[in-house]
């Protein structure tokens, strides 16, 4: 399979869902990985639209921390 080396430039939990937002080394195109539990690797979900997309999972992970911390 492919060996892309990426650098972590963020990361996001909501709930047991975890997203981060790397950097290919090479390009330096960003792309959102979700980790995937059950092939237990990073998987690309977002190669487009990656700067607002990831502000918006960014946002939506706060409020989700917020309202799950008041319960």
């Amino acid at each position: 399979m492919f060996n892309i080396e990426y650098d972590i430039l963020d990361e996001a939990t909501i709930g047991e869902t975890k997203f981060r937002l790397v950097e290919n080394i090479r390009s330096k195109k960003q792309y959102i990985q979700l980790w995937s539990s059950l092939s237990k690797e990073w998987k690309v979900t977002y190669r487009t639209n990656v700067e607002s997309s990831w502000k918006w999972w960014k946002n939506y992970a706060n409020v989700y921390a917020k309202r799950h911390q008041e319960r």
